[in-house]
């Protein structure tokens, strides 16, 4: 039986993340992007638009903590960064600056 599809939210929408980061995942048959967030929503928005992302957000907090999402990549600078990486980790979802696996 396959597994099913690990799914990412992204936090933070810089040229890095769109050119290199959620194309990755999205060429990854086992992963899906489900939510990208970034302080301006204009910003989110577009990404969502441009890559075909379901969810955008102008606040880290919600899309980290939400039960359907198993890896949050965090590509913030500072506070936030903190804030959003903290609260990924007490919502039992995988946190980083890099691709996170599954547990299996």
């Amino acid at each position: 039986m396959p597994r099913d599809k690990l799914r990412v939210a992204v936090l933070g929408a810089g040229n890095w993340t769109r050119l290199a980061h959620i194309p990755g995942w999205q060429r990854d048959p086992r992963s899906e992007v489900v939510a990208i967030c970034d302080p301006r929503k204009e910003r989110s928005d577009e990404f969502a638009s441009a890559l075909h992302i379901p969810t955008a957000s102008d606040d880290g907090l919600p899309v980290v903590a939400r039960p359907d999402v198993n890896a949050n990549e965090v590509y913030t600078l500072g506070s936030s960064s903190r804030t959003v990486s903290s609260t990924s980790l007490t919502s039992s979802t995988a946190t980083g600056r890099t691709r996170s696996s599954r547990t299996r």
